[in-house]
């Protein structure tokens, strides 16, 4: 059984690496926005960008989970909190019994939030609803992002 101090520090190894994911997304998520606006951004990278902004939001590698599956790419990062602990599982985005709902889903809703936030793109909650990949979410994006 473990300390108090030494899950104190567990949890204080896992705040301070989901802070370092959540700047890494951010740098991404603008250095795409910066690059829109000097128009050089191509459709093949925004879709790299996002793919790299959703892992790190995630805090999932392609080792963790190849696909490019939105759905995927979700519930692999609820299996990756749950290895880190029950402190990195307490501090995960969770479902908090939201109709019956799993983490994964609350997860991917959350993170179309995110996305709309720091790329300053709004996306119709339905179009949103049938977008499966990362590639597919891009394309929703493009419009906005690239002229």
């Amino acid at each position: 059984m473990m300390s108090g101090r030494a899950v104190d520090a567990m949890n204080d190894e896992v705040v301070q690496r989901l802070l370092a994911a959540k700047g890494r997304a951010a740098n991404i998520a603008q250095e795409a926005v910066r690059a829109s606006r000097e128009g050089a951004l191509s459709s093949d990278g925004l879709v790299d960008a996002l793919d790299a902004y959703v892992r790190a939001k995630y805090h999932v590698t392609r080792e963790d989970c190849a696909s490019g599956s939105l759905e995927e790419l979700s519930s692999a990062s609820v299996r990756k909190m749950q290895e880190l602990g029950p402190g990195a599982a307490a501090l995960q985005d969770s479902a908090s019994n939201c109709d019956g709902a799993d983490s994964a889903a609350v997860k991917h809703a959350y993170l179309m939030l995110a996305i709309q936030k720091d790329f300053g793109v709004k996306l119709d909650p339905f179009q949103v609803a049938f977008a499966k990949t990362v590639e597919e979410l891009a394309c929703l994006m493009e419009g906005q992002l690239i002229p």
